[in-house]
């Protein structure tokens, strides 16, 4: 779990299942990309185990959205700084 529980949201099982299998952008998670319904995207995100953590999300103190938000998560292993939108 990750440290900020309170920046995490959880995905459900059609998510989950569809993430099981992706290839690790280190030990135990991915590094994805998701993109909301109305379009905003947000890149870096870890996701391990069913969940996105979004610690670190620049000028948010609470998950700027919900899973049913959820339109695509895409694995890019960007690793390259802290979530963000884009």
């Amino acid at each position: 779990m990750p440290e900020d529980a309170s920046m995490v949201v959880t995905l459900p099982m059609n998510w989950a299942a569809r993430l099981r299998g992706a290839a690790e952008s280190g030990m135990g998670f991915s590094m994805v990309s998701v993109v909301l319904h109305d379009g905003r995207r947000f890149e870096r995100v870890p996701y391990m185990a069913g969940l996105l953590d979004l610690a670190g999300l620049s000028g948010f103190w609470k998950p700027p959205f919900e899973a049913s938000d959820i339109s695509n998560i895409v694995v890019t292993h960007d690793r390259s700084g802290p979530p963000r939108l884009v």
